[in-house]
């Protein structure tokens, strides 16, 4: 059975057109870091890339052929040499990290120089969020219930974001994805800060 995506809908296809344009060459080195079951790695792989890393803390869900598989905490030191990729992914993992400084100091050590990096993450800045925040105090899917049953740990703000990678990263490109109405799951087609459900960032090691 082929991995299947951990991340919302379509985000993979977004973050897959933005990788491509780059046009990486099939030999450079790739990491997905908190891969989930591999599915972002097994399509890049049907793609003609080899030289595919994963990293996740749990190892039992992978499930992706041809990829080097590495069980790690990403709140801590991965275990990857400096210098050893020419591109990352980070999709969706920041918020679910009690140390998201840590994961993007490591992104930057195991990158080459000039190499690049996809993160995405849930838009905690967008009209819903503002509003559960107002209402509750909270952000939504945040420490949801019990602490022991949360879902989301830390909210990742786009100034939060450039504010973790300074000195390390430089952005080349911010995408907004899932301009959503919740519940409706009515798709707008607005895509900015204010109405869309996630972001996605494309950055450069400097």
């Amino acid at each position: 059975m082929e991995p299947k995506p951990i991340a919302t809908p379509k985000l993979h296809e977004r973050v897959m057109n933005i990788f491509l344009k780059d046009g990486i060459p099939r030999k450079a080195a790739i990491l997905d870091a908190g891969c989930g079951e591999g599915a972002l790695l097994n399509e890049l792989r049907k793609m003609g890339y080899k030289n595919l890393h994963g990293t996740d803390i749990e190892k039992e869900k992978f499930s992706a052929d041809g990829v080097e598989f590495k069980k790690a905490n990403l709140n801590e030191k991965i275990p990857f040499n400096d210098n050893s990729f020419d591109f990352v992914f980070s999709i969706e993992n920041l918020e679910h990290l009690d140390s998201p400084y840590t994961a993007i100091k490591e992104f930057h050590r195991v990158l080459r120089k000039g190499g690049k990096a996809i993160i995405s993450t849930p838009n905690p800045n967008n009209w819903y969020q503002k509003l559960y925040f107002l209402a509750t105090g909270g952000f939504h899917g945040f420490f949801a219930g019990e602490p022991g049953k949360k879902v989301h740990v830390t909210p990742i703000f786009l100034w939060y974001l450039k504010k973790l990678i300074h000195g390390m990263f430089e952005i080349e490109e911010v995408h907004y994805h899932r301009p959503m109405i919740p519940f409706f799951r009515f798709e707008m087609p607005f895509k900015n800060s204010f109405f869309c459900e996630g972001y996605i960032v494309k950055c450069r090691k400097i």
